[in-house]
């Protein structure tokens, strides 16, 4: 099992320079990566991931917060306790292996052959190893194999406008770290088409967990 780690941008590194060929291996070139249209890790399907029969609370068909007995429980879509042990992100494309751009990623396609039998491996891997469940970043298409987070990528509302018009923002830094102008008046407008962009597909799988702002 290869998991995104400090050592992907060296390895990028040690590929540009090696002898040999090299050249920047992409999945998304080789393979359908949309896993969330796959009955096996459709986001909408049917929830079935083992949780806490000790621990009961309310069946929604969400996670979601129960004070039970004077403790505050996080509650799976079946009314069962839930212990969050996540990872942060899979794949093989844009947020793996160097950006995809690393001799781990051929490796990875050498391996497995295809997007659906690593997403099977994954899982296997982490349910093994005790994770319970996974943040999604970008339009990361292997979200299917855990209970999952939502990484909206705050980053991204600093670069709202990035135009150099100090109207839309409060400081003018390098890229990211600018700092977004909450207080004009388009900048509702702008969550509320952000929200529907990045949240809406998500609202009604099960598997959701929630919504996170950014990695940091």
């Amino acid at each position: 099992m290869i998991l995104v780690g400090s050592f992907a941008g060296k390895a990028k590194k040690e590929a540009r320079e090696a002898k040999g060929d090299l050249r920047p291996v992409h999945f998304s070139e080789n393979y359908p990566l949309n896993l969330f249209s796959h009955p096996e890790f459709a986001i909408d399907r049917p929830y079935d991931f083992p949780g806490y029969d000790e621990i009961k609370g309310k069946a929604t068909g969400f996670f979601h917060i129960e004070k039970i007995n004077g403790k505050y429980w996080f509650i799976d879509p079946k009314g069962r306790g839930y212990w969050h042990a996540g990872i942060l992100g899979m794949g093989f494309g844009k947020f793996g292996f160097g950006g995809g751009n690393s001799p781990n990623a051929k490796r990875v396609r050498e391996l497995f052959g295809s997007a659906l039998a690593y997403a099977r491996h994954f899982r296997e891997c982490m349910q093994r190893a005790g994770f319970t469940g996974m943040t999604v970043r970008g339009t990361d298409p292997l979200a299917g194999p855990l209970p999952f987070i939502r990484l909206l990528g705050i980053r991204g509302f600093a670069r709202w406008r990035n135009d150099g018009n100090l109207e839309y923002k409060l400081t003018e830094g390098p890229g990211w770290h600018d700092v977004m102008n909450p207080f004009h008046p388009d900048f509702p407008a702008y969550c509320e088409r952000e929200a529907e962009l990045h949240c809406a597909p998500f609202r009604n799988s099960p598997w959701l967990i929630g919504y996170q702002l950014a990695n940091e």
